[in-house]
Protein backbone atom coordinates (compact mmCIF):
# COMPACT_ATOMS: atom_id res chain seq x y z
CA UNK A 1 0.00 0.00 0.00
CA UNK A 2 1.28 3.64 -1.09
CA UNK A 3 -0.04 6.98 -0.04
CA UNK A 4 -0.80 7.43 -3.96
CA UNK A 5 -3.37 4.50 -2.41
CA UNK A 6 -4.59 6.01 0.57
CA UNK A 7 -6.01 9.54 2.03
CA UNK A 8 -4.30 11.00 5.40
CA UNK A 9 -6.34 10.32 8.42
CA UNK A 10 -4.86 12.11 10.80
CA UNK A 11 -1.55 12.17 13.43
CA UNK A 12 -0.91 10.33 16.85
CA UNK A 13 -0.68 13.04 19.68
CA UNK A 14 0.08 10.84 22.71
CA UNK A 15 -0.32 7.46 24.51
CA UNK A 16 -3.52 7.22 26.79
CA UNK A 17 -3.34 5.35 30.15
CA UNK A 18 -1.31 1.93 30.51
CA UNK A 19 -3.21 -0.41 28.24
CA UNK A 20 -1.76 0.31 24.74
CA UNK A 21 -4.38 3.32 23.81
CA UNK A 22 -3.31 6.54 21.91
CA UNK A 23 -5.17 9.34 20.79
CA UNK A 24 -5.36 10.77 17.34
CA UNK A 25 -6.01 13.82 16.26
CA UNK A 26 -7.99 13.10 12.82
CA UNK A 27 -8.76 15.57 9.59
CA UNK A 28 -12.77 14.45 9.10
CA UNK A 29 -15.80 16.13 8.96
CA UNK A 30 -17.71 13.03 10.43
CA UNK A 31 -15.42 10.92 12.72
CA UNK A 32 -17.99 8.95 14.12
CA UNK A 33 -17.79 6.86 10.77
CA UNK A 34 -14.35 5.96 12.04
CA UNK A 35 -15.41 4.67 15.42
CA UNK A 36 -15.10 0.69 14.04
CA UNK A 37 -11.68 1.04 12.15
CA UNK A 38 -10.24 -2.54 12.06
CA UNK A 39 -6.68 -1.22 10.33
CA UNK A 40 -4.49 1.78 9.76
CA UNK A 41 -1.33 2.48 8.20
CA UNK A 42 1.47 4.41 9.68
CA UNK A 43 3.80 6.19 7.83
CA UNK A 44 7.13 4.86 9.49
CA UNK A 45 10.23 6.70 8.00
CA UNK A 46 8.42 6.81 4.62
CA UNK A 47 6.95 3.22 4.72
CA UNK A 48 2.96 2.73 5.35
CA UNK A 49 2.97 -0.03 8.16
CA UNK A 50 -0.41 -1.61 8.57
CA UNK A 51 -1.30 -1.78 12.03
CA UNK A 52 -4.85 -3.65 12.86
CA UNK A 53 -7.11 -1.77 15.50
CA UNK A 54 -8.49 -4.05 18.49
CA UNK A 55 -10.29 -0.83 19.95
CA UNK A 56 -11.80 2.31 19.04
CA UNK A 57 -13.58 5.25 20.94
CA UNK A 58 -14.64 8.48 19.54
CA UNK A 59 -13.70 11.10 22.28
CA UNK A 60 -14.37 14.32 20.60
CA UNK A 61 -15.14 15.69 16.92
CA UNK A 62 -11.36 15.41 16.41
CA UNK A 63 -10.25 12.85 18.97
CA UNK A 64 -10.24 9.10 18.35
CA UNK A 65 -8.66 6.55 20.82
CA UNK A 66 -7.08 3.76 19.03
CA UNK A 67 -5.58 0.55 20.76
CA UNK A 68 -3.78 -1.17 17.85
CA UNK A 69 -2.91 -4.93 17.87
CA UNK A 70 0.65 -5.62 19.67
CA UNK A 71 0.69 -2.34 21.92
CA UNK A 72 0.39 -3.12 25.89
CA UNK A 73 1.28 -0.05 27.46
CA UNK A 74 2.41 3.38 27.09
CA UNK A 75 6.09 2.97 26.70
CA UNK A 76 4.68 1.22 23.26
CA UNK A 77 3.14 4.17 21.65
CA UNK A 78 6.18 6.59 22.56
CA UNK A 79 8.11 6.10 19.27
CA UNK A 80 4.70 6.82 16.83
CA UNK A 81 4.48 10.13 18.62
CA UNK A 82 3.26 12.55 15.51
CA UNK A 83 3.92 10.23 13.14
CA UNK A 84 0.93 9.96 10.56
CA UNK A 85 -1.65 7.83 10.03
CA UNK A 86 -3.41 7.18 6.60
CA UNK A 87 -6.75 5.15 5.37
CA UNK A 88 -7.07 3.37 1.86
CA UNK A 89 -8.74 5.56 -0.19
CA UNK A 90 -11.92 2.94 -0.63
CA UNK A 91 -13.14 3.67 3.00
CA UNK A 92 -14.23 7.26 1.65
CA UNK A 93 -17.75 7.96 1.18
CA UNK A 94 -18.62 8.10 -2.86
CA UNK A 95 -19.44 11.71 -3.23
CA UNK A 96 -21.47 12.99 -5.91
CA UNK A 97 -22.75 16.01 -8.05
CA UNK A 98 -20.33 18.87 -7.77
CA UNK A 99 -18.72 17.22 -4.39
CA UNK A 100 -15.75 15.92 -5.27
CA UNK A 101 -12.28 14.88 -3.61
CA UNK A 102 -9.08 16.52 -4.74
CA UNK A 103 -7.08 13.58 -5.38
CA UNK A 104 -9.99 12.01 -7.69
CA UNK A 105 -10.18 15.05 -10.29
CA UNK A 106 -6.46 14.87 -11.25
CA UNK A 107 -6.41 13.98 -14.84
CA UNK A 108 -9.47 15.69 -15.45
CA UNK A 109 -9.97 17.98 -18.79
CA UNK A 110 -11.09 21.37 -17.89
CA UNK A 111 -13.77 23.44 -19.84
CA UNK A 112 -13.98 27.34 -19.62
CA UNK A 113 -17.35 28.48 -20.53
CA UNK A 114 -15.70 31.33 -22.42
CA UNK A 115 -12.44 29.66 -23.60
CA UNK A 116 -13.79 25.72 -24.38
CA UNK A 117 -11.06 23.04 -23.03
CA UNK A 118 -7.70 24.76 -21.31
CA UNK A 119 -6.16 22.06 -20.11
CA UNK A 120 -5.52 18.87 -17.91
CA UNK A 121 -5.58 19.03 -13.81
CA UNK A 122 -2.36 18.05 -13.05
CA UNK A 123 -2.21 18.96 -9.15
CA UNK A 124 -5.23 20.69 -6.84
CA UNK A 125 -3.07 23.12 -4.42
CA UNK A 126 -4.40 23.43 -0.92
CA UNK A 127 -3.29 26.91 0.01
CA UNK A 128 -4.16 28.53 3.77
CA UNK A 129 -7.64 30.58 2.20
CA UNK A 130 -7.48 29.41 -1.29
CA UNK A 131 -7.39 25.96 -3.19
CA UNK A 132 -6.34 26.42 -6.81
CA UNK A 133 -6.52 24.10 -9.72
CA UNK A 134 -3.06 23.32 -11.46
CA UNK A 135 -3.87 23.17 -15.14
CA UNK A 136 -1.34 22.02 -18.15
CA UNK A 137 -1.90 23.10 -21.63
CA UNK A 138 0.91 21.79 -23.33
CA UNK A 139 3.63 22.74 -21.54
CA UNK A 140 1.52 25.71 -19.94
CA UNK A 141 0.91 26.08 -16.56
CA UNK A 142 -2.56 27.43 -15.54
CA UNK A 143 -3.73 28.54 -12.03
CA UNK A 144 -7.58 29.05 -11.67
CA UNK A 145 -8.68 29.41 -7.83
CA UNK A 146 -11.65 26.57 -7.50
CA UNK A 147 -14.66 27.68 -5.40
CA UNK A 148 -18.57 26.99 -5.83
CA UNK A 149 -19.37 30.26 -8.17
CA UNK A 150 -16.58 29.05 -10.38
CA UNK A 151 -16.63 25.75 -10.89
CA UNK A 152 -20.34 24.75 -12.63
CA UNK A 153 -20.12 20.71 -13.39
CA UNK A 154 -18.04 17.45 -12.78
CA UNK A 155 -18.36 14.95 -15.05
CA UNK A 156 -17.20 11.86 -13.57
CA UNK A 157 -17.98 9.83 -16.40
CA UNK A 158 -16.28 11.68 -19.36
CA UNK A 159 -13.34 12.79 -16.31
CA UNK A 160 -14.30 16.51 -16.98
CA UNK A 161 -14.49 19.44 -15.05
CA UNK A 162 -16.70 22.98 -16.21
CA UNK A 163 -15.63 26.04 -14.82
CA UNK A 164 -16.25 29.61 -15.41
CA UNK A 165 -13.07 31.20 -14.56
CA UNK A 166 -12.66 35.03 -13.49
CA UNK A 167 -12.96 37.68 -16.48
CA UNK A 168 -9.17 38.17 -18.11
CA UNK A 169 -7.89 34.83 -15.54
CA UNK A 170 -7.11 32.80 -18.81
CA UNK A 171 -6.19 35.38 -21.26
CA UNK A 172 -3.04 36.42 -19.03
CA UNK A 173 -1.97 32.28 -19.33
CA UNK A 174 -2.54 32.10 -23.01
CA UNK A 175 -1.49 35.95 -24.13
CA UNK A 176 1.92 35.05 -22.17
CA UNK A 177 2.63 31.93 -24.63
CA UNK A 178 1.78 34.43 -27.68
CA UNK A 179 3.84 37.22 -26.07
CA UNK A 180 6.98 34.68 -25.65
CA UNK A 181 6.34 33.00 -29.86
CA UNK A 182 6.61 37.00 -30.72
CA UNK A 183 10.04 37.24 -29.28
CA UNK A 184 11.64 34.80 -30.69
Amino acid sequence: MTKNDCYYFGYIVKPIGYEGFFAVKAETDDIQRYSSLSSIFIDLNGTLTPFFIAAAQVKDKEIIWLKAEGFNNSDDIQALIRKEIFLPLNLLPELKGNKFYYHEIVGFKVSDEVHGEIGIIKDVIELPHQTILQIMKDYTEILVPLNNDILKEVNRLNKSLKIKAPEGLIEIYLNKNDDEDQDE
